[in-house]
């Protein structure tokens, strides 16, 4: 039997009377009672499985940082006014791309990748992050940078080549007759061509008639260069 009362400062008791048959040994009920109590149900919010709560403060000064497992969006939009909306974060990306954006995936991108170097030491430029999550999330989604990524998102054989497993792309690109026409910056540089970007987006020309005009005038003026 079960009775539930109120102590003096108004907090809810259980007592629980369990009757049993009788036996020498002992039973320790607290195990029992612990294994019981972390399979009720009290309250539950669909996606999350389990809440730590974290003070990330420095010093006296107290953050509090409720770190879930799981993720539910609009039930944590319910909580504005006991958490602030501005720093909800997850490295569920998809999670973030479904609800607030492409941009929004792009700077989660960048901030996860952010934090696994930062539990190293390890500092990056926030520019070159930006490329990766760029190139993650050009197209309005987000893909993986790995090979599965490249080879669902490139059509250049010799881009795909330069990441990983050449020779099962170098087989493939034979036996579907691809073509590249070296516009893709890695595909240009193993085949040794500049990449159109930067000093290799313009050539610059040597204009030479025009040089002899200007040493020609120099050299009446008094100047001696040599070109």
């Amino acid at each position: 039997s079960a009775t539930i009362s109120k102590d003096p400062k108004g907090h809810l008791l259980a007592r629980v009377v369990v009757r049993l048959q009788y036996v020498t040994q002992k039973i320790l009920f607290m195990s029992i009672v612990e294994d019981v109590v972390e399979q009720a149900l009290v309250r539950f919010v669909p996606g999350i499985k389990k809440c730590t709560l974290i003070d990330k403060g420095k010093g006296k000064c107290s953050e509090l940082v409720l770190q879930c497992e799981g993720i539910n969006f609009p039930k944590a939009w319910e909580l504005g006014g006991f958490v602030d909306l501005h720093s909800i974060s997850t490295n569920d990306i998809a999670a973030v791309l479904n609800t607030y954006g492409v941009e929004a995936c792009r700077a989660a991108i960048v901030e996860q990748i952010t934090a696994v170097f930062s539990v190293y030491g390890i500092s990056i430029d926030d520019r070159h992050l930006g490329l990766l999550a760029d190139y993650m999330t050009h197209g309005g989604g987000y893909r993986p940078l790995n090979r599965i990524g490249i080879e669902g998102g490139s059509t250049s054989p010799f881009h795909k080549i330069t990441f990983e497993t050449s020779t099962d792309f170098i087989v493939k690109a034979v036996i579907e007759g691809a073509t590249d026409q070296i516009c893709n910056p890695s595909a240009r540089i193993v085949m040794g061509a500049p990449i159109k970007a930067g000093t290799g987006s313009f050539d610059l020309l040597f204009n030479a008639a025009a040089a002899a005009r200007a040493s020609k005038e120099q050299k009446e003026a008094g100047f001696k260069i040599k070109l």
